[in-house]
């Protein structure tokens, strides 16, 4: 038997419902065995798995962003000098 994939949001939904309400039956994991066991690997999981895109598009990111703030300041400086030397 393969265990039933759960979605994201039904992981965070999953959550809610235990941190939330006393009404288990609203929970996706209701009908799971160990309900526990497996929304806490699903949750772990969804977490590394957030953490690991978030390192990617930091590290993808900040480069960029500095590039195109110093070519910006770079760009601004220029445009002072123009216009306070009587350039504009």
């Amino acid at each position: 038997m393969t265990e039933r994939k759960f979605t994201d949001e039904e992981v965070i939904r999953a959550l809610e419902c235990c941190t939330t309400s006393a009404d288990c039956e609203e929970c996706p994991y209701y009908a799971h065995p160990v309900c526990n066991v497996a929304r806490s690997k699903d949750a772990l999981d969804l977490i590394n798995r957030q953490r690991a895109e978030i390192d990617d598009l930091t590290r993808d990111t900040i480069p960029k962003l500095k590039y195109g703030l110093e070519r910006a300041n770079k760009y601004g400086v220029e445009l002072e000098k123009k216009y306070t030397e009587g350039e504009g």
